[in-house]
């Protein structure tokens, strides 16, 4: 015993040892939790969703903004229309989306077939 205590004098501490090592692979590990959360994994996709959900939900109540507006033509036909520049940017807006829109339902729909026409081909 004493023999061991005149080679190392840390021998018996290793109480003390282990936690400072456990500390510092806690504190690691602590670090890297905190970086990970830190970067959020699908909000980017969230809210590019909700940006596309409301300008959909705005071009649905366009329309029917539109279709109000032409039964009640004829009780405002004497009248002066006044457009204002935000409001023919919204509509510009309106049409690129829809123009997109149409554009990735004509690419979706072309994937289809071919997705149908490779699982015909893979299990027949």
């Amino acid at each position: 015993m004493c023999k061991n205590l005149a080679e190392d004098s840390l021998t018996y501490e290793y109480d003390s040892i282990y936690d400072d090592i456990s500390s510092n692979n806690r504190n690691k590990y602590k670090n890297q939790i905190s970086e990970e959360n830190n970067k959020p994994k699908y909000f980017n996709d969230i809210m590019k969703a909700a940006n596309k959900r409301k300008v959909e939900q705005s071009i649905v109540l366009e329309k029917l903004e539109a279709k109000k507006r032409t039964e009640e033509k004829s009780q405002f036909e004497n009248k002066e229309k006044f457009v204002t520049k935000a409001y023919e940017e919204k509509l510009k807006d309106n049409k690129k989306e829809l123009i997109r829109q149409r554009i990735e339902d004509n690419y979706d729909e072309k994937n289809k077939v071919n997705e149908e026409v490779f699982i015909l081909i893979k299990f027949s």
